[in-house]
């Protein structure tokens, strides 16, 4: 285990400000503070797995600032090709995801990965935190786990733990400037607790309503999946993706929403096939209206156009076509912004549901900065129009 180094966290003076970098958001009044130095890691290979777009988006922006060099996966099955084709320092694995689990994921990566697998620091991301569930982990090839969702200052003790001294620089701070609160009430939603936000978000409040619009976008298909599920009785899915969005919605400062998602990942987990039957209908109830308020702000901030969630603009198969393939060359030449505008374009318009949730991947792929992945949803596309 690292010793506590000058890189660690010290308690501030009651009252005084956080030192973050300039535009982040401060935390709430009479908050306890804590002076986190800050240092960058350049050259330390970090792996983040998490199958839900906000809580992995959350944690791939609390480590930005120490200039690691950053991957992510969306499933244990991505972490484990990963892991067999690079060689990471550092994996924070998400405990919960489907298909493949991240117990499971860490005893592959642990035992067919090579020297790969035997190298990195893999830390748990989880909610559960008894004391069983500890050893679990320690006893399946986790070295640490870090409770979700995940807080600016565990994160940080986190790093200065397991990061070698020897990639460790201290970095120059530069001064607070404390974004006016009125300036932040405009990005809250009815709905959203203004002082968790305050308290443990990280970043500025364009980072936030970026969140925002991830969520919402998300958020637009996931509703009917959860429908679908809980119809179905489906506990183990069911489970999975109540579990990710209890992290989401509180990442985002929305608690009511979170707090109904904990409990019908409690019914899941205990089998309670009535409670979720009786209740199901109230969460997606929750979950639609915070959608709707969210979208209400991402309007007012410029992040949707009113009218997106109204009637789609006609355009011919022929059109349709050429501009995914328009679309498909502009991220071929790294023209990602230029993409993700052809692609905002193309959903103003009519066209099948599978197509528009392919294009809704590839738009969420892109604000990820993946892409990789988006070229690849966009090529299998065009390439399965030309052979049928």
């Amino acid at each position: 285990m690292s010793k506590p180094n000058k890189f660690g966290c010290g308690v501030c003076e009651a009252g005084s400000p956080l030192h973050l970098e300039r535009g982040q958001f401060t935390p709430k009044d009479g908050a306890r503070n804590m002076e986190i130095q800050i240092f960058t890691a350049r050259g330390y290979k970090v792996l983040v797995v998490d199958d839900n777009l906000i809580n992995r988006k959350v944690v791939l922006g609390m480590l930005k600032p120490y200039e690691c060099d950053l991957s992510s996966a969306e499933s244990g099955q991505e972490a484990v090709e990963l892991v067999r084709e690079h060689c990471f320092d550092l994996i924070f694995m998400d405990h919960m995801m489907p298909e493949m689990d991240g117990v499971e994921a860490t005893k592959i990566i642990r035992e067919q990965c090579g020297e790969n697998g035997k190298k990195p620091v893999i830390i748990a991301l989880t909610a559960n935190v008894m004391d069983k569930d500890k050893e679990m982990f320690l006893e399946n090839g986790f070295q640490d786990f870090l409770p979700k969702p995940v807080d600016r200052e565990p994160m940080h003790n986190m790093l200065a733990k397991w990061i070698p001294d020897s990639y460790k620089k201290e970095k120059e701070q530069t001064v607070q400037e404390e974004v006016p609160r009125e300036d932040i009430s405009n990005l809250i939603a009815e709905g959203v607790d203004i002082e968790k936000v305050l308290e443990y978000h990280t970043g500025t409040p364009g980072d936030y309503l970026e969140l925002l619009n991830l969520f919402y976008i998300d958020g637009l298909k996931k509703t009917d999946y959860l429908e679908t599920l809980a119809r179905a009785e489906d506990l183990a899915e069911y489970r999975i993706e109540v579990h990710g969005l209890k992290s989401a919605a509180a990442n985002l400062g929305a608690m009511e929403l979170s707090e109904k998602a904990k409990a019908h990942e409690q019914a899941a987990i205990d089998g309670d096939v009535e409670y979720i039957r009786n209740h199901y209908q109230d969460l997606l109830e929750n979950y639609r209206g915070q959608l709707s308020e969210i979208y209400r702000v991402l309007v007012k901030n410029g992040k949707q156009k009113k009218g997106d969630k109204g009637v789609k603009q006609p355009i011919t198969v022929n059109e349709l076509h050429d501009a995914v393939k328009e679309a498909l060359k502009l991220v071929e030449n790294f023209k990602s912004k230029q993409c993700a505008a052809k692609v905002e374009w193309l959903l103003e318009h009519e066209m099948d549901q599978a197509l528009r949730t392919v294009l809704e991947d590839v738009q969420i792929k892109l604000k990820m900065y993946d892409d990789d992945e988006a070229e690849d949803l966009l090529r299998d596309t065009v390439i399965h129009w030309d052979t049928n």
